[in-house]
């Protein structure tokens, strides 16, 4: 059985210099005491989970400080981003762990998140699904068109190169049997294997 650290701490820590020393310190505990992974996840405007409003920046601080664990998001809210920029930003962190990431997607659930993308809301788990798939394949090199500052269509892809040639991916949900459906069309149509972090809450 292996054992992970999540992180979900209240932001409301007064006027704290050291609010991530926990995050660091137990991030270098676990590295060296045979833990499998860390998790940080996306949390936006609430005092529970504030401190982690970007799991990206702080799985950068994460790889700095580790050399073998595994760095993880739990999660990603991707219709709150352009899929560009996250398979951007991760790579980065890849290469900066020497290809230890892996990424739990979810379409989020609280409306006031989404002051990000509110058109994005409604259709989020489409949103999620189609974001999903781009994000594969810019990670293996892939491009995509999208269209330039002038109007121009035009192909681009992501830089740096990750390390890893295949992201390891999760899908965070809520409701299961309520969404079952559309969880076996996100496995067929993204050809995801792996699935943790599932509630019935």
């Amino acid at each position: 059985m292996d054992f992970s650290l999540f992180y979900f701490a209240s932001a409301d820590v007064g006027e704290s210099a050291d609010k991530y020393q926990l995050l660091i310190e137990g991030a270098k505990f676990a590295d060296t005491h045979g833990f499998a992974a860390v998790w940080t996840p996306e949390r936006h405007f609430y005092a529970f989970g504030g401190l982690y409003p970007n799991p990206s920046v702080t799985s950068a601080a994460v790889a700095t400080v580790t050399e073998r664990i595994q760095i993880r998001a739990g999660s990603v809210v991707l219709p709150l981003h352009d899929p560009l920029r996250v398979a951007e930003e991760w790579a980065v962190v890849d290469n900066l762990s020497h290809g230890r990431v892996g990424i739990s997607f979810a379409s989020g659930w609280q409306p006031n998140d989404f002051v990000f993308a509110p058109e994005n809301y409604v259709n989020r788990k489409e949103v999620m699904r189609h974001g999903i798939e781009t994000v594969r394949r810019l990670w293996r090199g892939e491009r995509i068109r999208r269209r330039d500052g002038n109007g121009s269509e035009i192909e681009i892809g992501i830089l740096p190169r990750p390390i890893q040639r295949e992201l390891p991916i999760w899908v965070t949900l809520l409701a299961v049997r309520k969404h079952f459906a559309w969880l076996v069309r996100l496995v067929l149509t993204c050809s995801l294997t792996y699935w943790v972090r599932v509630s019935n809450s």
